[in-house]
């Protein structure tokens, strides 16, 4: 199963805003990425959806696989026999990752006061890419789990 798509995310400016009334006065800001993961600076008020897909949260590998031997017990016709089974869920006991890190750092234009300007740029989380939740262990894509069993049919 493959992740869910990201396809864009509202971040915080970094240098303008402290999250008190001035919050609600901003246009939302909304960032994409091309198809290489780059980030795209964001235009004020518009999203920008960058290439959809091109970013997903984790999937989920899991392989179950089970075997069985049938051994016959005394004459064949009277259909009595032994069956020895192995099942194995999980059984490359992959890590199954649920979202990652997609945060990044914008930084809105300002004057600096002695005749400069910083201008509008976005920057990755140091984080970027990294797990940050993964499914749990009750679920689907839990740790390997091993169950060995004998029938005798009679």
């Amino acid at each position: 199963m493959s992740g869910q798509p990201v396809r864009n995310a509202l971040f915080s400016p970094a240098n303008q805003i402290t999250g008190g009334s001035q919050y609600s006065k901003t246009p939302p800001l909304f960032v994409g990425v091309d198809h290489q993961g780059n980030l795209i600076l964001p235009t004020i008020g518009q999203p920008n959806l960058g290439a959809p897909g091109s970013l997903r949260q984790g999937g989920m590998v899991t392989w179950d696989s089970s075997i069985f031997k049938n051994f016959p017990i005394g004459e064949s016709g009277k259909g009595r026999s032994i069956q020895l089974r192995g099942e194995f869920f999980n059984v490359l006991n992959h890590p199954n990752i649920l979202t990652r890190d997609y945060n990044a750092n914008l930084t809105l234009p300002t004057y600096n006061g002695n005749g400069t300007f910083t201008p509008l740029s976005i920057a990755k989380d140091t984080n970027w890419g990294q797990p940050t939740a993964a499914f749990g262990a009750a679920g689907p894509g839990g740790p390997r789990v091993i169950q060995l069993a004998a029938k005798v049919y009679f």
